[in-house]
């Protein structure tokens, strides 16, 4: 993280899809991991309801 020129371990060897950290995790259904944090951050927030991530 301190270093921004070092290479993560994987390479360059990935998707061209993947442009950035946040698009680098997917669901099992295709959706970015950072959008579905994000939707059920939101949607617990204007719920008022504590929101839990739980080992599934």
């Amino acid at each position: 993280i301190e270093d921004r020129t070092k290479t993560p371990p994987w390479g360059g060897n990935i998707s061209a899809d993947i442009t950035n950290l946040s698009n680098y995790f997917v669901s099992s259904t295709g959706r970015y991991l950072i959008d579905l944090l994000q939707e059920g951050l939101e949607a617990s927030r204007d719920e008022r309801r504590v929101a839990e991530i739980v080992q599934y």
